[in-house]
């Protein structure tokens, strides 16, 4: 088995265990998506018993990192919504080649997360609802690091660049960020 099924094999496993499931998988068809690596795929997560919402899974966005810890991103959903399929195909195009996406980075989406949402940028955080079982997927001698992708506004990561990430979080844990509600209001505006 080569490296690349071998990667997206235990990540897959990992999820499923994680969130109690096996998933759907999803390929975004426009686009250069053919430049992105042959095992890549969204996963398409519906509500159960461990989680209530749906989740979309990268997988196989960093099979083709050599050195360092890779990263695969998920982001929840209310509703089934395979638009996020072409949204984290993007990011994922993004993150093999523009610029390596690691934990607390942002992302422009260059759209609205979902309907006319004031989300159009994704914060990548721990993943909190999760916690560790999700974070790390132990892969060889190392870990696959799964991390959540949160949608904010671009006035959320204008916030967290000036006065850095535990700040966003605080107003995010005080204001009760509802990250399920394309239509929530700018907690930074709010708070």
């Amino acid at each position: 088995m080569d490296n690349k099924s071998n990667y997206t094999d235990v990540l897959l496993r990992h999820y499923d265990a994680v969130w109690g499931r096996s998933s759907a998988s999803l390929m975004w068809e426009y686009g250069p998506v053919e430049k992105l690596n042959d095992d890549f795929s969204i996963r398409e997560f519906s509500p159960g018993d461990r989680i209530g919402m749906w989740v979309y899974a990268t997988s196989g966005m960093s099979s083709h990192i050599e050195e360092g810890e890779p990263v695969e991103l998920h982001i929840f959903s209310h509703r089934q919504d395979r638009g996020l399929a072409e949204l984290l195909t993007s990011v994922a195009y993004y993150h093999k080649f523009a610029a390596r996406l690691n934990l607390h980075h942002t992302v422009n989406f260059g759209q609205p997360w979902q309907d006319n949402s004031g989300c159009d940028h994704g914060f990548i955080s721990l993943p909190y609802i999760n916690g560790p079982e999700l974070m790390d997927c132990f892969f060889r001698k190392g870990n696959i690091k799964c991390y959540w992708m949160i949608p904010v506004t671009e006035n959320e990561v204008k916030f967290k660049i000036q006065y850095g990430v535990e700040a966003l979080e605080a107003i995010f844990e005080r204001e009760a960020l509802d990250y399920l509600d394309p239509g929530r209001e700018d907690v930074v505006k709010a708070g």
